[in-house]
């Protein structure tokens, strides 16, 4: 693993966008993550949740796993020079070997590096491994706004009582069939009476 790695940006370096106003207060973690797109992908966050969608409090965390991204790869960022390291499957096991499996289903032809671990493991605390096939197939969709929203075709390809939601932030909307099984949890807030509309 590489050294910790920092940037050089003032700690009152802000988007062209920000306003204190409609974001509230700044924080040290948006720097970071303002770095990493500054670095990395050569330009300024579009907006607010992109931002704060990479505002970790580790900035070697938040380009360790940016690097990984299609745009920093297309701007010949190498994730190897960020903190990551080549994953050989074989020497995975259990949960990390489930939840690469699924992984490897959707990136067939893709190197597997130790960024892409860490954020499976982020996941699967979040929902189980067939609710991110479900994500990676379009069966179960986010919009922009968080709203999740599981298909009648992901409850028939994986069965209700195997799409299991762990965990997500207060109030946060989950639309699904009705009497569909699906197991949520904590912070979720479900809508089946308009799973007819699926």
């Amino acid at each position: 693993m590489s050294e910790e790695l920092s940037h050089n940006l003032s700690a009152d370096a802000r988007p062209r966008w920000w306003n204190e106003e409609s974001y509230g207060k700044w924080k040290p973690e948006y720097t970071n993550a303002l770095a990493a797109y500054r670095n990395l992908l050569g330009r300024d966050p579009e907006n607010f949740a992109a931002l704060k969608n990479w505002a970790y409090k580790d900035y070697s965390q938040v380009v360790k796993l940016m690097s990984l991204e299609p745009e920093a790869r297309g701007n010949g960022i190498n994730p190897l020079d960020f903190g990551n390291e080549i994953i050989d499957p074989e020497e995975l096991a259990g949960d990390d070997l489930e939840w690469y499996e699924a992984w490897r289903e959707a990136n067939p032809n893709a190197e597997f590096y130790s960024g892409h671990l860490d954020q499976l493991q982020v996941q699967s605390k979040l929902y189980s491994v067939e609710v991110y096939r479900g994500m990676n197939d379009g069966t179960i969709t986010v919009d922009g706004s968080g709203v999740i929203t599981v298909t009648p075709e992901a409850v028939e390809t994986y069965g209700g009582e195997n799409l299991v939601f762990h965990h997500g932030w207060a109030g946060q909307l989950i639309r699904v069939p009705e009497d569909s099984g699906v197991v949520i949890a904590r912070g979720f807030t479900a809508l089946s009476s308009i799973a007819t509309a699926l």
